[in-house]
């Protein structure tokens, strides 16, 4: 029997897949990347905009084309599973709790240079506008004993970055600080990254961690706006005062940190002068790159039927507006980083991550082994620069490409 599983989405469905993988594997089923030879197909769909329920119905109609037998699961599953069942050929879906319990117990089995390490599940923060967290609602954390054993297994097998992850990371049960205390007292040479966190998510124990090189100089925060009204209405817990407060802090505590934000454009309610009071906040905020979403309509949210929706033209320039930013930003930050040396994770025969994210390119003679920590030196655009721990050259120059 062959198989393919195709992912849509986040990092915690990248992470479940993986998981789904690892079962197929030691149920003596070959895992392939082309879906016309694969026998079944399991797609991990997303539901957070319409165009990811778009893509995933894409992808389902793509893999019956090419006569799998079709199984659906994730988020468009859960959020609407008529829409999924309606296309031709279908022949199951996995609602969450389905999909949980096929692949419980199963540690991750990645196809990629960094290990999905999944955590948690399920958010009761209750943003107005999100899908996901309504679909998802349980919370569920693994104990910090089976993810250190989980985490051991996938450091023996090469493994040296591993991405914590979970639907609202901060509400690992427990805490995070002490997740990362049992992880961080495994010895090797590894490190660890955290996935988006909620603002809440830092406490005091937490933010204490952060002071451990092993645990990457990068966060992703979901800031969604600068106006503490719209902030409000989305259901946020947090002002912009108190977003303020932890950006110095983090950077306080890692100043050479890459902090990343998300931005929905065209809320609800969104004016110009609200959108004005994003823009002059990440202006005046430490904020290293956005990831800049416009505001998509989602049905069983508490403003799918708000009237004061903001016209698509305007939400395309303010969406253009933001990325103007977040490419000056991007390129503001990496500048600061030019001639200095970082530990990198290899991604590729072209290119690497380094602990603070940033992607570079490598020469395709560059002597280095996929998944393993090398150190390198960031140069400018087009300049070279070498792999300190070996006498060889190794070549990179800063690639342009974006994180998805």
């Amino acid at each position: 029997m062959t198989a393919a599983v195709v992912t849509i989405g986040c990092r915690l469905n990248q992470a479940e897949s993986d998981m789904l993988v690892a079962k197929l594997i030691k149920q003596g089923v070959e895992i392939v990347d082309e879906l016309d030879s694969a026998e079944e197909c399991y797609v991990n769909t997303c539901s957070v905009t319409e165009a990811a329920d778009r893509k995933s119905l894409k992808w389902v109609r793509r893999a019956v084309r090419f006569g799998a037998r079709v199984v659906a699961m994730g988020c468009l599953v859960d959020a609407d599973p008529r829409r999924v069942l309606s296309v031709p050929g279908v022949c199951e879906i996995w609602n969450s709790d389905r999909k949980q319990a096929e692949i419980d117990g199963y540690g991750p089995h990645p196809r990629r240079s960094r290990a999905f390490l999944k955590v948690q599940d399920g958010c009761d923060a209750g943003c107005t506008y999100c899908r996901p967290s309504r679909v998802r609602r349980r919370l569920w954390s693994i104990s910090p004993e089976r993810a250190r054993a989980e985490f051991v297994r996938l450091l023996d097998d090469g493994f040296a970055e591993f991405v914590i992850t979970g639907l609202n990371l901060g509400r690992y049960r427990g805490g995070l600080a002490l997740l990362l205390a049992e992880l961080l007292a495994v010895p090797g040479d590894f490190r660890l990254r955290l996935a988006s966190l909620e603002p809440e998510a830092f406490d005091a124990e937490l933010l204490g961690m952060f002071a451990e090189e092993r645990v990457c100089p990068h966060f992703h925060l979901p800031l969604q706006s600068g106006d503490d009204a719209l902030l409000r209405r989305m259901g946020r817990s947090y002002t912009t005062r108190d977003f303020a407060q932890l950006l110095e802090t983090l950077k306080r505590i890692r100043p050479d940190a890459n902090v990343g934000i998300d931005i929905i454009v065209g809320f609800p309610g969104e004016t110009d002068r609200s959108f004005r009071m994003t823009r002059c906040f990440i202006e005046a905020m430490p904020i290293d790159y956005l990831h800049v979403f416009p505001y998509s309509r989602r049905l069983g949210t508490p403003v799918f039927d708000a009237v004061d929706c903001v016209a698509k033209h305007d939400k395309q320039m303010r969406v253009r507006e933001l990325i103007d930013i977040d490419m000056e930003r991007r390129v503001r930050y990496r500048t600061q980083f030019t001639g200095s040396i970082r530990r990198a994770v290899v991604e590729s025969s072209e290119t690497v991550l380094t602990d603070n994210y940033l992607r570079l390119k490598l020469l395709p003679s560059t002597p280095a082994q996929t998944r393993s920590l090398i150190r390198v030196r960031v140069m400018e655009d087009g300049c070279s620069g070498y792999e300190v721990t070996r006498p060889s050259i190794v070549k990179t120059a800063i690639s342009q490409r974006r994180e998805p």
